[in-house]
C-alpha cells in the first residue's frame, strides 16, 4: 500500500511542477568549477552572487545524473565542510533573490551577497517550536478538513511505476550544484534566501525549522527553485513521530493539504529519505 501512496504523491508533484526534461548524463554537458563559457547570463549572475564553488551544471533528459552528482557532493561536503544544494537557475529565482536581499536594481553581486549574509548572521533565529505552534493555530483547519479521511483527491496515471529518489524540477533548463561553505545545512538560506510568499514561512523562520529537522532527522536542503524545496533525509520519520511531523509539514507548507489528506501523506513520508515542499 505504501508504494501506491508514494506513487500518488509523486504524480501530484509531477503534475504541479509540470513534465519535461531534466539534466543529462552526457559527460560533455557537465561543467566543473570555472567553466562558465556556455551557461546563461542568469546562471552566471546567480553564481557571481553566491560566490562559492560548484560541481555540476547541466540541462537535459537524465535527472538521475543530477541526483548522483548531488550525493557525491554531499559526501564530499561532509568531509570538507560545505553543504551542496541543487539550484534551479532561472529568471524568477534571480528576481526573488534580488527582492529578498534588497537589490532594487536587480543586480546580484558578490558584494551584495556578502552584505546580506552579514545581516542574516547578525540576527538570532526565531524559535522553531513557537513557529510551529503559531502556524498550527493559523492553519488548524487544514488538519481538521481531512481528519480520519483516506479519500484520494488525485490518482496517478496508469502504468506508473515506483521511482527511485531523484531531485530537481522536471522543467529545469539549467541547474547547478553549489557548494555552500557551511557544514550546518540550515545556514544555506543565508546564501539562498527563500520564503515569505504564498503562506511560506519567512527565510529566518525556515532556517530555524530546517535546523530543527536537521538535528532530529538529518534533513538537508537538497534542491531549491523559486517556489519549491526538496530535502534529503538521513534519518527518515517512522512510527510514533509520523503524526506530528505530518502536521508540521502541513502547516509549514499548506499547499500539500490541498492535494493530499494527512493520513495519506503520513504513509508517503514513512521511512522515506526525501521530502518535497512547494508553495503554489
Amino acid at each position: 500500500m505504501k508504494k501506491i501512496f508514494c506513487l500518488i504523491l509523486a504524480s501530484i508533484i509531477a503534475i504541479l511542477l509540470c513534465t519535461g526534461c531534466t539534466l543529462t548524463s552526457d559527460k560533455e554537458d557537465e561543467k566543473e568549477t570555472g567553466d562558465l563559457e556556455n551557461v546563461s547570463n542568469i546562471t552566471k549572475n546567480i553564481l557571481e552572487y553566491l560566490d562559492c564553488e560548484y560541481s555540476y551544471i547541466g540541462s537535459g533528459k537524465d535527472i538521475k545524473s543530477l541526483t548522483k552528482a548531488y550525493y557525491t557532493a554531499l559526501e564530499k561536503g561532509k568531509n570538507e565542510g560545505f553543504t551542496p544544494v541543487i539550484v534551479n537557475c532561472d529568471r524568477i529565482l534571480a528576481e526573488a533573490i534580488a527582492v529578498a536581499i534588497g537589490a532594487e536594481d536587480g543586480n546580484l553581486t558578490a558584494e551584495a551577497g556578502k552584505a546580506y549574509r552579514e545581516t542574516f548572521f547578525a540576527k538570532e533565529l526565531p524559535d522553531a517550536g513557537e513557529i510551529l505552534e503559531r502556524r498550527r493555530e493559523e492553519f488548524s483547519y487544514l488538519l481538521d478538513a481531512f481528519e480520519g479521511s483516506d479519500e484520494i483527491p488525485m490518482m496517478p496515471d496508469e502504468g506508473m511505476h515506483e521511482q527511485e529518489t531523484v531531485f530537481g524540477r522536471p522543467d529545469m533548463e539549467e541547474a547547478v550544484i553549489v557548494h555552500i561553505p557551511t557544514a550546518e545545512p540550515w545556514k544555506v538560506f543565508a546564501w539562498l534566501p527563500f520564503g515569505g510568499f504564498n503562506d511560506c514561512p519567512t527565510n529566518e523562520e525556515l532556517s530555524s525549522l530546517v535546523k530543527l529537522w536537521y538535528e532530529e532527522f538529518g534533513a538537508y536542503p537538497a534542491h531549491i527553485s523559486y517556489d519549491a524545496l526538496e530535502f534529503h533525509v538521513e534519518k527518515p520519520v517512522e512510527g510514533d513521530k509520523l503524526s506530528s511531523v505530518t502536521a508540521d509539514h502541513f502547516v509549514v507548507c499548506p499547499t500539500i493539504a490541498e492535494y493530499v489528506p494527512p493520513s495519506m501523506y503520513a504513509k508517503t513520508i514513512d521511512g522515506d529519505d526525501m521530502w518535497s515542499f512547494w508553495w503554489d
